[in-house]
């Protein structure tokens, strides 16, 4: 019917973007020129410190395809594993201040918005609950005391609410993870570099189909 239709032709589409940026990807790699202004995109970046090459390769991509909510979508995800000495486990990765939370790399069931967090906070919440509420601990807590303690002055914690408040914030912490782990930053200067990268890939796809779309 009409709606399969239009959702499959969307589908190609956007599969059909995710085939190009990876193509292009492919070129880097071999030392071709790809598709995409080459000088263009290290400047656009570099502007937002994603640079696709120093002595390796860092730039890569990874579709996932969905049905949500009866709408079929197709997420492009940007990855870049570029390292330095203030971030060295990744500057596309969760920072050392939220390690206490999570620490361990946003994997794909993490992107589309589930997540996935350490078995070993099942046991520290329940010392952290007792921590916030001033009673005895009964494991180690340490990595989370400084956290803790700013929870608290922000927070009027109770045998009845802690538990609930505790969960929450953990979740501002792991969504500021993701936030760490984004390519393309949700601020101005981040935004402008995305939509400069999609109308390189979208000129990109006009030229290679003949202005077909």
């Amino acid at each position: 019917n009409r709606n399969w239709s239009a959702a499959l032709g969307s589908l190609r589409l956007l599969q059909h973007l995710a085939r190009i940026i990876q193509n292009r990807i492919e070129d880097e790699r071999k030392g071709d020129k790809g598709g995409i202004d080459r000088k263009l995109k290290h400047k656009i970046d570099e502007s937002v410190g994603v640079i696709a090459k120093s002595d390796a390769l860092h730039n890569t991509i990874t579709p996932i395809a969905r049905q949500r909510n009866g709408i079929y979508e197709l997420d492009l995800v940007l990855r870049n594993n570029r390292t330095s000495e203030a971030h060295p486990l990744g500057i596309f990765h969760p920072h050392e201040e939220i390690h206490h939370i999570k620490k361990e790399n946003i994997g794909l069931i993490e992107v589309m918005g589930l997540a996935v967090l350490p078995a070993r906070l099942i046991r520290e919440l329940a010392d952290m609950e007792r921590y916030v509420l001033g009673q005895p601990t009964q494991g180690e807590i340490g990595s989370h005391i400084d956290w803790l303690k700013a929870l608290m002055g922000k927070h009027t914690f109770t045998q009845a609410n802690a538990a609930e408040i505790l969960k929450q914030e953990i979740a501002e912490v792991f969504a500021e993870g993701l936030a760490h782990c984004g390519v393309f930053k949700l601020d101005h200067a981040g935004e402008e570099a995305c939509d400069r990268f999609m109308e390189q890939v979208l000129q990109n796809t006009t030229t290679n189909t003949g202005g077909r779309t």
